[in-house]
């Protein structure tokens, strides 16, 4: 077997990678939540930030995609 005979190793960690987050969006959903919503706690609690640009740095958003999605979390009583 030569290693042209499969797959290259980068189109399996790309299908890895893909499986791996749909099976944890699908285990948040099921606990009631979502990667946006999972994200912010996590960033809130594990760090020590400033203000809400900070926050959105660090999870890689927009400011208003986050005021959204704070917004969203203060009506579930999540904030």
């Amino acid at each position: 077997m030569t290693p042209f005979d499969r797959p290259p190793v980068g189109m399996n960690l790309g299908r890895t990678a893909k499986l791996v987050a749909q099976a944890f969006d699908a285990a948040l959903v099921e606990a009631g939540g979502t990667l946006p919503i999972w994200l912010t706690l996590l960033s809130v609690k594990s760090s020590n930030l400033a203000n809400q640009r900070e926050l959105a740095g660090m999870i890689g958003i927009q400011g208003a995609t986050l005021t959204h999605h704070l917004n969203a979390m203060e009506a579930q009583g999540l904030l």
